[in-house]
């Protein structure tokens, strides 16, 4: 009788609840085909497949890049998928590392065109920057056999717009 009252532990997580948790992954790819989820990397994919889409990095490091067709030497990179803010073309670089400032580029449009050879940025929901270098696409309706983007990528980690080494 003379046991001292301790308070109730709380209640932790119900496991059986798990919509919540993953109600909130906006993107699950239909396949390993479509993700990159390392910080920089080589990509060549048939955009033809996976409505256009490639995945890079995890949760709130994550980019869905949604790639359609436009010509000869410029591709469409769009700021669609519900994860992405802004895209812009990085005008005047053609290397990721040449990136001073990614903020200071024109983001105020739904697509982007970057040429072949030509540096772009993305901004996620999360407030975090990657820069793509569209490096080639192959275009079934233009004399090849099969659609395919070819890009390299880069995505901060640590919020910085700084694409410099």
């Amino acid at each position: 009788m003379d046991e001292p009252v301790l308070p109730v532990p709380p209640i932790g997580d119900n496991p059986f609840d798990t919509k919540k948790k993953y109600s909130t992954q906006k993107y699950i790819p239909s396949s390993e085909n479509y993700v990159s989820p390392s910080p920089k990397g080589h990509v060549t994919f048939d955009d033809s497949n996976n409505n256009g889409r490639y995945c890079i990095g995890s949760r709130e490091h994550m980019f869905e890049i949604d790639l359609s067709k436009s010509s000869d030497w410029k591709i469409q990179l769009l700021n669609d998928p519900r994860n992405i803010r802004t895209v812009a073309i990085a005008k005047g670089r053609r290397e990721i590392e040449e990136i001073v400032d990614a903020r200071k580029y024109d983001g105020s449009s739904r697509i982007g065109r970057p040429n072949i050879g030509q540096a772009a940025v993305l901004l996620n929901e999360n407030g975090y920057w990657a820069a793509i270098k569209v490096l080639g696409f192959k275009d079934d309706t233009r004399s090849v056999d099969h659609d395919e983007v070819c890009f390299d990528y880069v995505k901060k980690t640590y919020g910085s717009p700084s694409f410099v080494r």
